[in-house]
């Protein structure tokens, strides 16, 4: 987690590579050209979309506690289609 604070300008490289410690069965987002993050990827490579683009701008702990927010609801929202 320190790296990721202390990361400045390359936090989302660091988030990245830190993913599948914070996140459980998730190892990579994948991000709109703005830097909106708009899929998450598990290590088997499975795909979901999240269900609302998640800004990625500092700082990083209020974004991060968002996505992890925006992937509990994403999860819902499919297990209710499903």
């Amino acid at each position: 987690m320190l790296q990721i604070l202390s990361a400045g300008d390359k936090e989302i490289e660091v988030v990245q590579l830190n993913l599948k410690t914070l996140f459980d069965g998730i190892v990579k987002l994948e991000f709109k050209e703005e830097g909106d993050a708009i899929k998450m990827i598990s290590k088997e490579g499975e795909r979901v979309e999240l269900s609302k683009a998640v800004k990625t701008r500092p700082p990083v702990e209020q974004w991060l506690n968002t996505l992890s927010e925006e992937m509990k609801t994403t999860v819902y929202k499919r297990l209710k289609e499903g």
